[in-house]
């Protein structure tokens, strides 16, 4: 706690201050590129002859942080009009191609940067092309972007670059969290965020790709809609239907919901994740069958998933890329006892009952969570996790956890957790720390190892 006090000091001193954007150093820096100047007359920015938006920006990006450090602006040339200059390869390099199999391996995300001969390829897919000059940015040339209004600039020269090479594919491949901060497309490009609360244009790599999300009952299947006529289709509660969750065992429910999530994926053919999910309560229907279903997988879990599989395999030969997404959480977050997740289902398992100012690991109070999770690697193909990390009675107070937040994602990683959703304070623009706090916990999403010292250290001398 005594190392974490200083930052915690720094930045409530900082947070009632107005800060300028750091846009410039205080004179141009001179770039060495394996010992080459990099000048306008010697080097460019080389795009494939028919470069996708993605690697269009990324070669934008690169122009504009290079000009800001050296005050050169590298031209932005297709590959075929390279001649004799040197530069920098985006993408689908002729000059330096990349194998088929690699290209695969990198997935939408994942990067390879190398330093060959004078150049450097930037090179990755979808999303991985922008990921790529983003490592190469901050890595080989020094810059961090702090927060979406703040990017802190090298100020020391000369800057050289000699055999850089990285090629990393994130382990998490779903990374989000709920900072104001973070909202921001370009930031979140940049800190190679990519869940589906993030506003990413499609030039920014875009959002993973949801449609409704989380807490959907409601939105299939109405109350407002059917509950006056068709009571029967919600929550049996006592001697009372209530619109609280829908009756799983109801086959009229299953065909209703089936036909409305089909409805709108026909109208977003983008949509490759779906959520089906309970409603944020706790009346789950208590009725003959669904109580018998639960008492047999020993879980409430056990309605909701025989319930999403169905769902799914009735989807599956119309959209075979689609992954339906569902919450264990709460009543559902004990994993069933027979039943077993499709492989195009996505258990997103929520751990707000935890305490979180101690690890995962650690806590004696988080055991049953653990089990829960041990439950769940051991069945789910898809794993991901809602992890909160909010003070929720405080949202002003700091949440004094920041040495907790690696452990815990590599105790997830050692847990096979694909995505990681951070719930984080969105109800105010500062409170927590929240700009610091989403500075680490975007570097951890994306490199797990990433030392959290350096990350405090970088935020507040920045």
């Amino acid at each position: 706690m005594h190392r974490l006090l200083p930052a915690l000091l720094a930045c409530l001193f900082f947070a009632g201050c107005q800060t300028t954007p750091a846009t410039h150093t205080t004179k141009p820096l001179t770039i060495l590129l394996q010992g080459r100047p990099v000048t306008a007359a010697t080097h460019a920015i080389f795009l494939p002859d028919d470069p996708t938006l993605t690697e269009r920006t990324a070669a934008q990006e690169l122009q504009s942080h290079l000009q800001l450090v050296s005050g050169e602006t590298l031209a932005i040339e297709p590959e075929s009009r390279r001649g004799d200059r040197h530069g920098f390869f985006i993408g689908r390099s002729m000059t330096y191609p990349i194998d088929a199999a690699t290209r695969e391996q990198l997935g939408t995300d994942g990067i390879l940067i190398r330093s060959i001969d004078g150049d450097v390829l930037l090179a990755g897919n979808e999303r991985g092309v922008l990921y790529a000059v983003s490592v190469f940015l901050e890595e080989a040339v020094g810059i961090r972007w702090l927060t979406a209004k703040d990017t802190l600039l090298p100020t020391r020269g000369p800057i050289e670059i000699g055999d850089f090479k990285r090629q990393h594919v994130p382990r998490i491949a779903y990374r989000g969290m709920l900072y104001w901060n973070l909202w921001d497309g370009a930031f979140a490009m940049r800190s190679r965020i990519n869940g589906a609360t993030h506003s990413l244009t499609d030039a920014q790599g875009g959002r993973m790709p949801y449609g409704n999300w989380v807490h959907t009952f409601s939105q299939f299947v109405p109350a407002d809609t059917y509950f006056d006529e068709h009571p029967e289709y919600y929550a049996l509660i006592g001697d009372q239907r209530r619109p609280s969750q829908l009756c799983l065992t109801n086959a009229d429910v299953l065909r209703i919901l089936t036909a409305e999530v089909d409805r709108r994926l026909r109208d977003h053919p983008d949509v490759r994740y779906i959520s089906v999910s309970q409603d944020d309560n706790r009346g789950y229907c208590r009725c003959e069958p669904c109580t018998a279903l639960a008492e047999k997988e020993d879980s409430q879990a056990g309605p909701l998933l025989h319930f999403v599989n169905t769902v799914a395999d009735n989807l599956r030969e119309e959209f075979p890329d689609l992954l339906i997404d569902t919450l264990a959480y709460q009543y559902t977050r004990k994993p069933p006892a027979h039943v077993r997740p499709r492989e195009n289902v996505v258990i997103r398992l929520c751990s707000i009952e935890c305490v979180f100012n101690d690890t995962l690991a650690d806590h004696q109070f988080n055991e049953a969570f653990r089990r829960d999770l041990a439950g769940w690697r051991d069945i789910a193909d898809r794993l991901y996790i809602w992890n909160y990390n909010i003070n929720v009675h405080g949202t002003m107070l700091p949440l004094t956890n920041l040495y907790v937040l690696k452990p815990n994602v590599n105790y997830y990683l050692d847990h096979h957790v694909r995505g990681i959703f951070e719930q984080t304070n969105y109800f105010t623009t500062g409170g927590e720390l929240g700009e610091l706090r989403g500075y680490v916990i975007s570097k951890l999403l994306w490199n797990p190892d990433y030392d959290v010292d350096q990350a405090i250290d970088e935020f507040c001398a920045g």
